[in-house]
């Protein structure tokens, strides 16, 4: 292998790694900001991803909630467990599996997302946007997707 091709790789390891530190880094920004966002709501940034994971969605299990927000099954279960408590998830039968259960929002649920959650964090989200370049952000999501997509794709 040539030395060009060497530094070539090393150069992409590099910016390749530094890009997983940032995202690293920003993870544990969001996930502070989102449980100082919503602590007064009796929320955490972990219960938040559940119930966003179910927002959009036709119902979903733990497992496949668990593995669409990089979760701990265990966590997912026992945060799950508490929303449903709290009337904020129900769940239902699933006819493709006994005893995974599906989960989805009640409607106390989707209005505490709807009119308590997402409109402070959709404040910060506007202020972060138009500190930045829009096609740099287009660039950036189409890119961060990419490098989801391929690390999602050799775990299996």
């Amino acid at each position: 292998m040539s030395t060009k091709k060497v530094k070539d790789e090393q150069l992409s390891v590099t910016i390749t790694g530094d890009i997983i530190v940032e995202v690293m880094r920003l993870n544990g920004i969001l996930n502070a900001m989102a449980d100082n966002l919503v602590s007064d709501l009796g929320l955490t940034s972990a219960r938040c991803k559940v119930l966003g994971a179910i927002e959009n969605e036709e119902p979903l299990t733990v497992a496949q909630i668990a593995r669409n927000m990089g979760l701990k099954r265990q966590s997912v279960q026992r945060i799950s467990n508490e929303l449903q408590s709290e009337g904020l998830i129900i769940s239902m039968d699933n006819p493709n599996h006994k005893k995974a259960k599906l989960l989805k929002l009640s409607s106390e649920g989707k209005r505490l997302l709807h009119e308590e959650v997402r409109p402070r964090w959709l404040k910060k989200v506007y202020h972060a946007e138009k500190s930045n370049d829009k096609n740099n952000l287009k660039i950036t999501s189409e890119t961060l997707t990419k490098m989801r997509e391929f690390f999602e794709l050799i775990e299996q």
